[in-house]
Formats: structure tokens, sequence, C-alpha cells
């Protein structure tokens, strides 16, 4: 099954149509594109819309079926439900997290983990995409969360709790941040890698979801019934909501859907994809290619 989900060309330009071919192939020339492969997966969508994102698992007794997009700049933290999680430890011991600033500018910043203790101090923070040799600190000024993936990990080869990148005003427990609408990333156990399909757009970039899958699959061996979107927003101003796929079998084999996307994206764009079954007890998971280059 194969559908459009993209939005007007109005926003900005539309691939197909050629109308940015020679601004993208100047930066691709000179190198100076980003490509960036989006993850997502939800291991308890519902019956209500929710993210393609991890944090909802009922492993950790999240409540938030929604990422909350935030509107103020929050001083940056990553902690681990697992004390195993740490400098010198056998799960995860360093993470790398991609963010924008409160301009809309991208940076990258590496912390080593302290178990369930928040860490609020990076060892380095460097502009740009890629991890650098910037000096560390704290990052307090962060706006969006777009990425975060283990760098290093002990023998276990891979984070042994989920690994949370949140607002530091947050009280944690057991390592779990306790007010859900400030999580805003989280790396579930054995994954190495954030499982959010979100991405917002740096400020002076222009981006382009060239391709997306979305696929949903039931634990059981019920046979129930999905629909998919994809939202996009430009700073808190909902621009486009794609029509929902209705009537997506999700049973015990996976279903899946490509999306030809085919728009291209202005500066603090956020988009996202939605899920939703009609009854509990089914995993979605969506994987997108997103293009960026500088806007001019």
């Amino acid at each position: 099954m194969t559908v459009s989900l993209a939005p007007s060309p109005a926003l900005i330009g539309d691939i197909s149509a050629n109308t940015f071919s020679p601004t993208f192939q100047r930066y691709l020339n000179a190198g100076l594109t980003y490509s960036k492969r989006v993850t997502g997966r939800n291991p308890a969508i519902g019956t209500s819309m929710s993210d393609v994102w991890g944090y909802p698992s009922t492993t950790h007794g999240a409540t938030q079926l929604i990422r909350t997009l935030p509107t103020v700049g929050f001083t940056l933290a990553v902690c681990s439900d697992s004390a195993a999680d740490t400098g010198a430890g056998t799960g995860a011991r360093t993470v790398l997290v991609q963010y924008l600033d409160t301009n809309g500018l991208p940076w990258v910043a590496t912390y080593t983990l302290n178990g369930q203790t928040a860490v609020t101090v990076a060892t380095s923070i460097t502009a740009g995409f890629l991890p650098g040799s910037g000096a560390g600190g704290t990052v307090s000024n962060a706006l969006s969360i777009n990425d975060m993936v283990v760098l290093t990990a002990g023998s276990g080869l891979a984070n042994a709790g989920n690994i949370y990148v949140f607002d530091s005003s947050s009280t944690v427990t057991a390592g779990v941040p306790q007010t859900t609408t400030k999580v805003f990333a989280c790396a579930m156990a054995g994954d190495n890698t954030n499982a959010t399909a979100a991405y917002t757009i740096p400020s002076g970039y222009l981006g382009a979801l060239t391709m997306g899958i979305t696929g949903l699959q039931t634990v059981g061996t019920s046979n129930v019934f999905g629909k998919m979107i994809l939202q996009i927003d430009n700073n808190g101003n909902q621009v486009f909501v794609s029509t929902p796929i209705n009537n997506v079998a999700c049973n015990c084999a996976p279903s899946v859907v490509q999306q030809n996307l085919v728009s291209i994206l202005p500066g603090l764009t956020n988009f996202r994809i939605q899920v939703q079954t009609g009854a509990t007890g089914a995993e979605a998971v969506a994987v997108f290619n997103l293009l960026l280059w500088p806007a001019v």
C-alpha cells in the first residue's frame, strides 16, 4: 500500500517539481548537506492517538502518549533507571544528545552517565550535527531534542535501563523523571538509541522528508485495525495534518505502509508520526529519511 502524505508545495517547495534543485545541488556538491535517518518505536500503542516513541512503554509506568514540545529553553539532563548505566558500568557509559538551542541552532553534547542520578554537565558541547572536541559544561538553553544515542558501553554492549533526556527541573525517582511532560527523548533498554519518530528542522536549514515506512503489529493473536497520521507544525502553529490512513490491518504479522513525502520544510518545523489502534496491545515502528541543507 503506497500513499502520499505530502503537505502543500506552497509551504516552501516541492522535490517533485525541482523548485529547489539549484540550491540543493550547490550544497550537495560542496558536501554541506546532512542526511539523517529518523526512527521511532512505540511498544504499547492503544486506542488513543500516540506518538511513535518509546516513552509510553508500560515497563516504566509512563502515561505521556503525545510528546510535549518545549516552548522555552531548559537545562538538559540525562539519566537511566539502571545503576549499570554509568561511566564504569556494564551498560551504557556515555551518550550523545543532538539538540537545538533557543535560537534553533543545532548542537551536539556528550554525557557520561551516572546510573540513576541525573547528569547535567556535558563532557563536550559542539556546534553542528556531529560530535567534536568542544568544551564541556551545562546546556541551559536547549529547546528541542532531536536525537540521543549510546556512544560507549561496558560488557553488556547496550544500555541496561531506559535512558531519559529531560528538563532538569523535573524530580527523579530511581532514575525516572517524575514530570512526564518534561521528558523529550527515551532510549528503551537494549536499544542504544532514542526511538522517537519526530524531528525539528534547525533554524537556517531546509529539510526534506524523502520517504517513510510505518509498521503496526499486535503482540498477540488478535486482529485489530489502526490508523496513522503525519503532523507538521511550525513555531507551535499547526500547518499540516495528513488525512488519516485508516483500517490498516494490525495482526500478528506486521502491516507496513510506505509514505512518499516530497515537500520541503522550513527551519523550526516539527514533524511527528502518530498512530492509534482499535484495541490495546499493539506495537508501532517508523523509519524516515531526512535531508538537511542550508537555506541560503
